[in-house]
């Protein structure tokens, strides 16, 4: 990249809007994100949505492609998923570190 100072995202998005667990707004939200964004083939995630819960992992797959492309659509140089697979910041490097034991998800 030869841009002196290149357009970046820094932090993480939210969860993706239709990774809820009311359907139908999942499915109101992938429609109405997928159209925005441009998104192919959008009704695939539809038809999982209705079958399955938001943290699926096809489903979660779908949330990375919509992270990436909410990047691209506003024309950043440097586009990532948006973090749409952590669970929670701590828990990969708290199992590598002696003396911590942990013992779930906390909601802030």
């Amino acid at each position: 990249m030869d841009k002196l100072f290149p357009v970046i995202e820094v932090g993480s998005l939210n969860k993706a809007p239709f990774r809820v667990k009311d359907r139908e707004r999942a499915v109101h939200e992938a429609v109405e994100w997928g159209r925005r964004l441009g998104v192919d083939n959008y009704e695939k995630l539809v038809h999982l949505l209705k079958e399955k819960g938001p943290d699926d992992r096809e489903i979660i797959d779908w949330a990375c492609f919509y992270g990436l492309r909410f990047f691209e659509s506003a024309g950043l140089d440097v586009i990532y998923d948006g973090e749409q697979r952590r669970i929670e910041m701590y828990e990969h490097p708290l199992q590598y570190i002696e003396g911590f034991e942990f013992r779930g998800v906390v909601r802030v």
